[in-house]
C-alpha cells in the first residue's frame, strides 16, 4: 500500500511501510486506471535489487490519498483485515446501546479531556 505518482512514461509508488526504502517502479501498462496522488494497493512483481528498484503493477485503487477515510482503508489493506463486521459482532454492538448511566459512568475513569499523548 503507498500512493502513486506518474508521469507520462512511468510511475512509481511510494509506499506507506517504511521498512521499504524505496519506491516501487510501475510500467505505464501497470497503471491500471490510477493517477497521481491515489493510494493504492501494488503487487510486486521483480523484487528489488543493489542496481534497482521493485517492479510492480497496480492491482487497487484504494482512492485519493486527502480523502476522508482512505487513511484507515490503507491500514487495513496493509494489513489484510476485514472491511465488514460478522453477524454476530454486530449483533451484539446493537445491544450495547448508545447511552452510559450515571452509574456506569460512576465505574469509569474519565480520559476525554486528555491529549492522546499525554496519556
Amino acid at each position: 500500500v503507498g500512493t502513486f505518482e506518474s508521469n507520462s512514461n512511468f510511475g512509481f509508488v511510494v509506499p506507506d511501510n517504511h521498512k521499504l526504502s524505496s519506491d516501487i517502479f510501475v510500467s505505464k501498462s501497470d497503471f491500471n486506471g490510477a493517477v497521481t496522488g491515489q493510494k493504492v494497493v501494488v503487487k510486486i512483481t521483480t523484487w528489488p535489487s543493489s542496481k534497482r528498484n521493485a517492479e510492480g503493477e497496480i492491482v487497487e485503487i484504494i482512492g485519493d490519498a486527502d480523502d476522508t477515510g482512505i487513511d484507515i482503508l490503507s491500514v487495513i489493506k496493509a494489513y489484510g483485515l476485514s472491511e465488514t463486521f460478522s453477524e454476530d459482532v454486530l449483533n451484539e454492538a446493537d445491544r450495547v446501546g448508545s447511552f452510559i448511566t450515571e452509574e456506569e459512568k460512576a465505574s469509569r475513569r474519565d480520559l476525554r479531556g486528555l491529549k492522546k499523548w499525554s496519556l
